[in-house]
């Protein structure tokens, strides 16, 4: 890489707002803001999780269900073996 721009990337790299480094998500323990920020994520996290399980299960129980018909039709039928 040529040097001048590797100077010129640096130099742009160093005068960023320190701002702009800080974490979203660190913050003051203390700040009343901290609790609605971790209420938020749950919110926007846990649904898409539950809707997800709730498929799984549904499909679960649906393979169970035709399980238990395949053996009712087999025990029905003599085909028990």
């Amino acid at each position: 890489m040529n040097p001048r721009w590797t100077a010129a990337a640096a130099a742009l790299w160093l005068s960023t707002p320190g701002a702009a480094w800080a974490c979203a998500v660190c913050q003051d323990p203390n700040d009343p803001r901290s609790g609605a920020y971790f209420d938020m994520t749950m919110f926007m996290s846990l649904p898409p999780l539950l809707a997800i399980g709730a498929i799984a299960v549904w499909l679960w129980r649906r393979a169970m269900a035709a399980e238990a018909a395949v053996a009712s039709r087999r025990s029905v039928s003599g085909q028990d073996r």
